[in-house]
């Protein structure tokens, strides 16, 4: 993680009375991160012309003018209204913002998007406190993206101070009963000025949901458009974990696409967890009607890998979590890579062909740097600085 000073500008509506506050206290321990703000007048959504007119990029345009004077690193809007606007609006501001700054650029909603990509979410429960046609607006975006909406709670507020001023009880309340519902892979906020995030972590670790914020994915995001990923404990799996699987993904592809392997899935404890909870698994394999790496359904869980793995292997799974075993293991046409630092297994490929994996040294060259760029992913996560925020199976 590069440790040169970063500059954050901000476009915030103008009545969001949550954004600065709460990225203040989530910059506080994060070296070298400021935040720059300047505002743009938000004061109710709605579909109508009037309300819609408030969004609109020139004027965006002319307040990151203005925040880009502070030769910020990244231009963010940080606001929801590309959720139901439509991304082709969002890509247009990001595009005038750029222009106008000569910066990276993105938005709230690219970042919940991007999220939900680091995660492999597909389905999803809506939390918003915005008004029904504007949640069905949100829901039809969200399906172009190929994000189904399984659940949608939502408040049927339209006056955006008023977003600021519901009960914590309450969204807990709601967020927990989201959460429930079959099929649910994630819970989305989809609001920037909701309170949400001060019990988000407690609230993920208590419904073992993965809950996606997007006060958390606007800072999120705004590190990632710059390539400047980052990686704590305490604040949500986002914070803790966004920024790595998207990093392992693209080894994964990587991969898959120039060993021309049928699928590749990978197993890999982060720094101080526990290697039953704390860990990130994922699996895609080669689409052959596209070409491309899709995400496999195969395996889901830790305890799920474990199992599968052990049995295909013939490997106890007390020997899979044994940092002291470093040797790939042969099965059929599949192996077993360890993934290793410094002489010690942090985790395992699985990789699968129809032809030999395994044909000499430079293959075991090749395998070895892909999993020295997952090392140095899993090397992205700081030291928690609350209580340990730990994925659940």
């Amino acid at each position: 993680m590069s440790h040169n000073p970063y500059k954050i500008g901000m476009l915030v509506p103008s009545s969001n009375t949550v954004l600065e506050p709460e990225l203040a206290r989530l910059v506080h321990d994060l070296s070298g991160t400021t935040i720059f703000v300047t505002r743009v007048q938000v004061t109710r959504i709605g579909i109508d012309q009037r309300a819609c007119d408030q969004f609109d990029p020139n004027s965006m345009a002319a307040a990151a003018r203005l925040v880009g004077d502070a030769k910020v690193d990244v231009v963010v809007w940080a606001g929801t209204s590309g959720s139901w606007m439509g991304r082709k609006q969002d890509e247009v501001i990001v595009q005038l913002l750029g222009d106008v700054t000569g910066v990276y650029a993105t938005t709230s909603t690219l970042s919940m998007t991007l999220a939900c990509s680091a995660f492999r979410v597909k389905q999803v429960a809506l939390f918003t406190p915005y008004t029904h046609d504007i949640v069905e607006l949100i829901s039809q975006n969200l399906e172009k993206a190929g994000i189904s909406v399984v659940a949608v709670e939502n408040l049927d507020i339209s006056d955006n101070y008023s977003f600021a001023e519901v009960d914590p009880a309450l969204l807990k309340t709601l967020l927990k009963r989201a959460s429930t519902v079959e099929g649910v892979q994630a819970v989305l906020v989809m609001c920037t000025n909701l309170r949400t995030t001060p019990f988000l972590a407690e609230l993920e670790n208590e419904l073992g949901v993965l809950i996606l914020d997007s006060v958390l994915a606007t800072l999120w995001g705004a590190h990632e458009a710059a390539q400047r990923p980052i990686a704590f404990r305490g604040e949500g799996m986002l914070l803790s974990q966004g920024s790595i699987r998207l990093q392992i993904l693209q080894v994964i592809r990587d991969l898959i696409l120039r060993k021309q392997l049928l699928s590749v899935g990978v197993y890999v404890q982060l720094p101080g967890g526990d290697p039953m909870v704390d860990v990130i698994v994922l699996e895609e394999f080669l689409d052959e009607s596209t070409g491309k790496a899709v995400l496999s359904k195969r395996v889901t869980s830790c305890r799920e890998w474990l199992s599968v793995t052990s049995e295909t292997f013939g490997v106890s799974i007390d020997a899979l979590l044994d940092s002291s075993l470093t040797e790939p293991i042969h099965h059929l046409g599949e192996v077993l890579f360890p993934i290793l630092e410094n002489g010690t297994t942090l985790g395992w490929w699985v990789l699968r062909s129809e032809g030999h994996l395994m044909n000499g040294a430079d293959d075991i060259l090749f395998y070895t740097r892909a999993s020295k760029k997952v090392v140095e992913a899993v090397n992205l996560l700081q030291p928690a600085r609350a209580l340990s925020n730990l994925l659940k199976d």
